[in-house]
Formats: C-alpha cells, sequence, structure tokens
C-alpha cells in the first residue's frame, strides 16, 4: 500500500488558490479526485483519504454489497470526507 500512496502523492496535482487554501487533483476518467484544504499537507492527507474511500467504494461495488453489508469503515470514511469538504 505504501507504493500506492507514494504513486498518488507523485501523480497529484497541487494548487495554491487565491483564498490561500490549497487543491490537490488526482486526474483520471476513473479516479478523478479533488479536495481542497487549509494546508499543501492536509490538502495531500485529504486526496489519500478520498482515494481510500473510493478504491473500497469500488470494491463494494464490484462485490455487490449492499448499503447493510458494507463494512462501518465505509460509511465512516465517506460522513469525514462530506463533513470536511462542508468546513472548506
Amino acid at each position: 500500500m505504501a507504493c500506492c500512496r507514494v504513486l498518488i502523492r507523485e501523480k497529484a496535482d497541487y494548487f495554491k488558490l487565491a483564498d490561500g487554501t490549497w487543491q490537490a487533483e488526482f486526474p483520471g476518467r476513473q479516479w478523478h479526485v479533488v479536495v481542497t484544504a487549509q494546508t499543501l499537507e492536509h490538502a495531500r492527507t485529504d486526496l489519500l483519504a478520498a482515494m481510500d474511500a473510493r478504491l473500497f467504494a469500488m470494491l463494494c461495488d464490484a462485490l455487490q454489497l449492499t448499503e447493510r453489508e458494507r463494512p462501518p469503515a465505509y460509511s465512516q470514511s465517506l460522513r469525514h470526507l462530506v463533513r470536511k469538504s462542508k468546513n472548506h
């Protein structure tokens, strides 16, 4: 998993926005993910968390798990990401 994290960090694009916050973007058709955070390091961390949640969701979908069958970590990860995105 560590090599995936390094790859994500290296392939992601980072932009400092006019309001001083940072945007991290992982481009791609299936994996396109964008996050915004107060600092560059938080943007990197949030991007990795978003990618983890995205991968987890894709695995659950591939296994055709219903909402009730999905592990609690899935719901907690998504709630955390939604809460963070509303704060930015």
